[in-house]
């Protein structure tokens, strides 16, 4: 028996119990496990005062939030066990993600705070085993749907916010008057709009109420976007439409024809890549920019300085910077500033796991795009290109921020499900068996 991962649209989700029950950990991850219930953070931290260690939440919002990480994380693992033999198999056949998370377990041997390694690394492996779930309890048309039901609540709730509660949807604290909607910060207000948008574009939908749904999110997710003032994701936003519109193009040729149009196109970004590495500083300045992306240059050299003391396994997961002293403390004194990431999702894998956990995530990159040429290359289906746009976008998006080895993060949990999608695609289009 083929898994059912072809153009067949298959049975509706909005009338299974089971898809609302999925909002609730779909949208824990939207919102990267941070879930605002007061406006005590309206005041952003400085760099003394992150040094001194000082909380910036109340204990009431401490306490909600554990209950509502509990209750995410034991919805994953119940659906997991619902599905266990199937998704052992679908992770075997994804055993890069599988050691991906082994090792931010295991790091916690060699962390500089081991318990917080060992802690995110579980939370990890959590929100990769849910996603294992999600490929083989859904058909690809069922996740398309699923992810524009969680579209319409998100849009709808960050709008509301803003509109009617102001002191929560709206910055306060950097860029103000920017939306935030019902996340923590503008950027994860862009960032998930960003994501969840191609879902829109590629879902066929035969019904009038879907059709329209899908249609009218569209101009929703780029307003929201548009009223995050987030640079980023102003950016990425339009690589990601001029992208669909190659996309396009590509289906319009068939065979060897569309393989050669594969190659052309890809030969040319690399080429057009090459030019602004090595023309940066003056296309830049042509553009009235700033060349160092408001101190981002400035803030990877320190990064790269600090990460060569430990390059092949790194400072333990999510351990680097949970600590404002020694390496993150150097670097906040040299930047004037505290910053909390590295503003660069492969930085921050380095930083975390070192080369060893950066090869893992490179190497998931390149047998994804392969698999999205395989299946390019013999037929076209909406699912791969909804795949391939998310794997796009987690390239384009951890050039400045970052999403890769997040835990609660749905970007990260799109790309794993955008991989794992692709290989299933690769192997029906080749005829292979799918347990």
């Amino acid at each position: 028996m083929y898994c059912a991962l072809n153009n067949s649209k298959g049975p509706l989700t909005v009338g299974l119990a089971v898809t609302w029950v999925l909002m609730i950990p779909l949208m824990f991850f939207a919102l990267g496990g941070a879930v605002r219930f007061d406006t005590y953070n309206t005041v952003r931290p400085d760099v003394s005062t992150l040094l001194m260690n000082v909380p910036t939440t109340s204990v009431d919002a401490d306490i909600r939030n554990r209950a509502i990480h509990i209750t995410a994380f034991v919805i994953c693992c119940l659906l997991f066990c619902t599905q266990l033999r199937k998704s052992i198999s679908t992770a075997w056949r994804n055993r890069v993600f599988v050691a991906l998370f082994l090792l931010a377990v295991v790091s916690s041997a060699w962390s500089q705070d081991p318990g917080l390694s060992l802690k995110f690394g579980i939370i990890v492996a959590i929100n990769m085993l849910f996603v294992f779930y999600l490929t083989v309890r859904f058909v690809p048309f069922q996740q398309m749907q699923l992810f524009l039901i969680l579209s319409w609540i998100l849009a709808v709730s960050s709008i509301g916010a803003a509109l009617l509660f102001p002191q929560y949807g709206v910055d306060h604290r950097v860029d103000i008057g920017a939306w935030m909607g019902i996340y923590s910060q503008k950027n994860g207000c862009a960032m998930v709009g960003a994501f969840l948008l191609p879902g829109a574009f590629y879902m066929r939908s035969s019904g009038t109420l879907g059709r329209s749904a899908r249609l009218a999110y569209i101009p929703l997710a780029l307003f929201l976007i548009l009223m995050s003032r987030s640079r980023t994701g102003w950016i990425v936003t339009v690589c990601l439409l001029a992208f669909m519109i190659v996309m396009g193009l590509i289906r319009r040729y068939s065979g060897k024809d569309r393989i050669a149009v594969l190659a052309a196109i890809a030969t040319v970004s690399i080429l057009l890549g090459s030019v602004f590495a090595l023309y940066y500083k003056a296309i830049t300045l042509l553009i009235g920019k700033d060349p160092t992306l408001t101190g981002r240059t400035d803030l990877w050299k320190s990064v790269v300085i600090s990460g060569m003391k430990h390059p092949f396994l790194g400072f333990g997961y999510d351990a680097f910077w949970s600590v404002m002293q020694g390496e993150v403390a150097n670097i906040a004194f040299a930047m004037h500033w505290a910053p909390m990431y590295a503003h660069n999702g492969f930085l921050d894998v380095w930083l975390t796991l070192g080369a060893l956990g950066l090869a893992m995530v490179v190497y998931s990159m390149l047998r994804a795009l392969r698999d999205a040429f395989i299946c390019l290359s013999r037929e076209w289906t909406p699912f791969v290109g909804w795949y391939l746009c998310i794997i796009v976008l987690t390239i384009l998006y951890n050039l400045s921020e970052g999403t890769l080895m997040r835990p609660n993060n749905l970007g990260w949990v799109m790309y794993v499900m955008a991989c794992v999608g692709l290989n299933n695609e690769k192997r029906r289009v080749r005829g292979l068996r799918i347990q």
